[in-house]
């Protein structure tokens, strides 16, 4: 027998990915800061939401300049978001990002036990060829994620391959590796 949640078992989580937020230029002849405005604005009118998380590619380039553009964004989603996470890209710096980014965001690694699963969050850097999970953010979540139950990752980067040559050659490269039970 299947059981039925009430909405008071329920969360509402909204992920939000490549905004590449440029001040003052456009991004492939689009302004990144309006179209992104015009995201969030319709994203608010669903309501109050658990989490939102951002993965990744938040500016491009990487700049203090871009990232203080995306201050007002991130304000906007902290008033209809309880908890707003992000992650890094392969056009973020993640060092720049929790210098100038508020301190009430969090970062990977982050995990929340919502009841019959986690969601975690884990940044992807690039070390080398592909991107990776950094290996002292996998221990963390090994740590973290203690009951033995399904696990939701977000991250900027995929873990499986998906059947675009040109996006799997963007796939983690060490994601194998992670066991956690």
């Amino acid at each position: 027998m299947k059981e039925h949640k009430t909405p008071e078992d329920l969360i509402t989580l909204i992920q939000i990915s490549d905004l590449h937020i440029r001040n003052g230029r456009l991004y492939r002849q689009l302004n990144s800061i309006e179209v992104t405005n015009k995201l969030i604005n319709q994203i608010s009118e669903g309501g109050i939401y658990d989490y939102c998380i951002l993965t990744g590619d938040l500016v491009d380039p990487c700049s203090s300049d871009n990232y203080v553009e995306l201050l007002p964004v991130l304000t906007k989603l902290q008033s209809f978001c309880k908890n707003v996470c992000v992650t890094a890209g392969n056009h973020d710096n993640l060092q720049l990002m929790k210098q100038i980014l508020p301190e009430d965001i969090l970062f990977p690694p982050f995990v929340a036990d919502i009841g019959g699963r986690y969601i975690a969050s884990v940044n992807a850097i690039y070390e080398s060829e592909n991107p990776r999970f950094p290996e002292n953010e996998m221990s963390i979540l090994k740590n973290k994620l203690i009951k033995p139950k399904p696990v939701t990752i977000f991250s900027h980067h995929h873990v499986k391959q998906i059947g675009v040559p040109k996006l799997d050659a963007e796939m983690v490269s060490n994601f194998q590796n992670f066991r956690i039970y």
